[in-house]
């Protein structure tokens, strides 16, 4: 909410709703942003790490 603030430079209206729907975030469950309706969808990978390296779980 805060990036789309100071993106739109306009704290109401179309404009904040568009930069609130551009926003993208990498965090550390993955990938998040707005679809076009603005729902959040977001993308997480759940693993174990096995000789350095990142194995997804079996499930």
């Amino acid at each position: 909410m805060l990036t789309a603030l100071k993106t739109s430079n306009v704290a109401t209206g179309k404009a904040l709703a568009d930069a609130i729907r551009a926003t993208k975030y990498q965090g550390l469950l993955g990938s998040f942003a707005f679809d076009q309706t603005g729902v959040g969808i977001f993308a997480t990978s759940i693993g174990t790490i096995k000789g350095g390296k990142l194995v997804a779980a079996a499930g």
